[in-house]
């Protein structure tokens, strides 16, 4: 009984004396209420522990410190060791420790480990919160850091991550190089077809199966014809276009199981012309132009004149966008649609005198916080309808009138579409697309 008591005891001691070394008292440590941490220019306050300063480093909480640098933390009570990762790179401490691990991915995959000798230990502050050195983290985590006396004052600059391209549809591959995309004949989705057919354009789309000779063998005739009024001639390939069962406005001129080659030629207003026959090159420049006289007949509009004394208002300058914002036009919209990507499009017409400078401002800061908050590339696009040759998007389905707020954010995935345009500030509309893609 007196031996295990004493031995109680001794362990007690031995416990005792080892947390002496990996706990610590923060009034023991140098005041430092008054250092500053920038990081990429702005300042990081962690939320509910103060930095401070032992052994002439300035010693942070781990876990606030690396999710503001865009690392994953993680604390393992057990072995008492912090663990933080970014971009390849991976940095350990263990309470008390002298040295901090330090992994990183050479450019053949392969793992080099480096053990760095530490000034100021790992810490537990009020014996329940990690501190670590914030010299050693950053630079573990790839960053550049300077320490600034004179204003206690720790600069942090990320490393700048490779460039990402920009992604661009790809459509699938022709089948047969003579339907490959030219200057007159381009591809199309069924749901761009049948956009064409809601919105009455005036196009010609040629209904084809790239494995069939007699398409092949009438492509020549079709694409001379186009070159004669200089036109563009868009193909719906039954083998290679995706989405061909949203075409029903093609339908109602082709059989559904018919493999072509058909023209329609859409004059606008409902009307279509359907021509099947590819015997008479004479006959065919004929259809091509008698749709060119068409496609330009519509009346010049007649101008008012200003009345006298009235002061046309100047549109306000449309404010600049992050050069990580990309800008996309309707039709490339519609192929990311098809292929089911996820991405945000902030929409707008800066001609349009309903064109509410305020909220488009408003919603340029939003994308543009957005995409500068991540490291990785963000699909966050935007598009100006006055940059457009007409007028249309899927997006007119998420309101009664038809008539898409100037301007609107789009949310797209899996070929579904959610709108919003009544925006309260650029923080929370930046927050939401965060979400939205997954940050």
């Amino acid at each position: 009984m007196f031996r295990n008591k004493k031995a109680v005891m001794l362990l007690f001691a031995a416990i005792m004396a080892v947390s002496a070394a990996v706990f610590f008292s923060l009034p023991e440590a140098e005041a430092a209420d008054a250092i500053t941490i920038l990081i990429d220019g702005r300042v990081f306050q962690p939320p509910d522990a103060q930095p401070f300063i032992s052994s002439d480093r300035v010693m942070v909480p781990f876990r606030p410190i690396g999710e503001a640098m865009g690392a994953t933390a993680d604390w393992a009570p057990s072995l008492q060791k912090v663990t933080m990762s970014l971009r390849g790179r991976n940095v350990e401490f263990v309470i008390g420790g002298s040295q901090m691990s330090l992994a990183t991915t050479d450019s053949s995959g392969g793992i080099i480990r480096t053990n760095i000798t530490l000034d100021a230990p790992a810490m537990l502050v009020n014996n329940n919160r990690a501190f670590v050195p914030i010299r050693a983290v950053s630079e573990g985590l790839g960053a550049t850091v300077e320490w600034i006396p004179e204003s206690r004052t720790v600069v942090i600059t990320s490393p700048v991550p490779p460039a990402t391209p920009t992604p661009v549809y790809t459509p699938t591959p022709a089948i047969n190089p003579v339907f490959a995309d030219t200057t007159n004949f381009e591809r199309i989705s069924g749901t761009r077809a049948q956009f064409i057919f809601d919105n009455d354009n005036r196009e010609i789309v040629l209904y084809f199966d790239s494995t069939d000779s007699n398409a092949v063998n009438r492509m020549q005739m079709i694409m001379q014809a186009a070159r004669t009024v200089n036109a563009k001639v868009l193909g719906v390939d039954i083998r290679t276009s995706v989405n061909l069962q949203n075409m029903s406005g093609i339908y109602s001129y082709v059989d559904r199981n018919s493999i072509g080659p058909a023209l329609l030629f859409y004059y606008g207003r409902g009307k279509v012309i359907t021509h099947t026959t590819f015997s008479d090159q004479t006959e065919l420049n004929s259809l091509f132009e008698n749709w060119y006289r068409n496609y330009y007949a519509t009346p010049t509009p007649i101008r008012t004149p200003t009345p006298t004394g009235t002061i046309t208002p100047t549109a306000a300058p449309v404010p600049e966008f992050s050069s990580r914002v990309t800008q996309l036009s309707k039709y490339e919209a519609l192929d990311m649609y098809d292929s089911g990507d996820r991405f945000v499009l902030l929409r707008f017409n800066s001609e349009d005198s309903d064109l509410n400078s305020g909220r488009l401002e408003m919603a340029i800061d939003a994308v543009n916080y957005a995409v500068d908050d991540v490291d990785d590339y963000i699909n966050v696009y935007y598009m100006d309808e006055a940059e457009e040759d007409d007028y249309y998007w899927f997006g007119e389905e998420y309101y009664d009138s038809h008539e898409v707020p100037n301007p609107c954010i789009f949310y797209v995935e899996d070929s579904e579409v959610d709108a919003e345009s009544r925006f309260t500030s650029y923080e929370s509309l930046a927050e939401r697309i965060l979400y939205f893609l997954g940050y």
